[in-house]
């Protein structure tokens, strides 16, 4: 979680992480050149950079579930098992067949 957050805020721009060293160069230089639509989309672009990076790192670690029966524990559990219990009786079958083809 730490290097998640870590990388973002680098991504975002924050200082002092690479990302706000390159982002400030751009942003001064298109600001003396008197570019300022350039200068303009660049900020635009750092926000919205700034804004995905952090939603990408807080809503997995400190959001809320959309869906409380998507995240019971429990119905997880009894649907993998029973999914598991499915697949292995297949690769027994499986195995079985494939042994009695080369035992002939």
């Amino acid at each position: 979680m730490k290097f998640s957050t870590i990388a973002a805020a680098a991504l975002a721009g924050l200082p002092p992480l690479a990302g706000f060293f390159s982002k400030d160069a751009i942003l001064i230089e298109a600001f003396n050149e008197h570019k300022y639509l350039l200068y303009g989309i660049g900020l635009f672009t750092a926000l919205l950079t700034a804004v995905y990076s952090f939603k990408i790192v807080f809503i997995p670690f400190w959001g809320q579930p959309r869906d409380k029966k998507l995240y019971d524990p429990r119905a997880y559990l009894k649907k993998a098992r029973s999914s598991m219990a499915k697949r292995v009786v297949q690769a027994c079958k499986d195995l079985r067949s494939v042994g009695t083809t080369l035992g002939k």
